[in-house]
């Protein structure tokens, strides 16, 4: 038996338009992202999709809710591990004007895998949560054979992936994924 899972980074939100700090925000999809998204149902709409999984995050929960267009009849779960890093009292603000005003300080806050930004998460705390997720996803589809649907973020998708692909914990830093981004894996 095996399962396939069909992970992907949900499409443009306005925030990485303005290229600002989302974390927790609740912000939509823009218009290239909803554009996207419907280029990611294209995609996937003649394979077999049984579950899918998205966190709350409006911008996750649209991409999903537009890559499953042509799938209906598919539940989609929502899972809080799986929702981009908090970045605290940064979100909302310009990573141009901290990469530009603040470059150490904006690659520590960013980057940095166990130093969180002021009232946020580090991305260690992240991969613990992504780790927890993943753990009880690879439990649930032992014995059977199923095919999922995940919509993360550019933080959670890191800890999926670097599972998945078995990327060392030294590279953590190094994953980017872009927007509306699809992985295929066998499980």
């Amino acid at each position: 038996m095996s399962s396939k899972i069909y992970l992907f980074r949900h499409t443009q939100s306005s925030d990485n338009e303005y290229s600002l700090f989302s974390g927790g925000r609740n912000v939509n999809l823009s218009k290239e992202g909803y554009a996207k998204a419907e280029l990611l149902a294209d995609t996937l709409k003649d394979k077999q999709i049984d579950i899918a999984y998205s966190s709350n995050l409006i911008r996750s929960v649209n991409t999903m809710a537009i890559v499953l267009k042509y799938h209906p009849e598919v539940i989609v779960c929502v899972d809080n591990r799986i929702r981009e890093r908090s970045y605290g009292w940064l979100e909302g603000q310009s990573k141009k004007k901290w990469a530009k005003y603040a470059f150490p300080v904006f690659k520590i806050f960013h980057r940095s895998y166990y130093i969180p930004p002021p009232g946020g998460e580090s991305l260690s705390m992240v991969n613990k949560r992504v780790e927890s997720y993943t753990t009880d996803l690879i439990s649930y589809l032992k014995d059977k054979s199923l095919n999922v649907a995940i919509c993360a973020h550019s933080g959670s998708i890191r800890g999926l992936r670097m599972y998945f692909e078995n990327i060392p914990l030294d590279k953590f830093d190094t994953i980017e994924t872009k927007e509306g981004e699809l992985f295929e894996y066998t499980i």
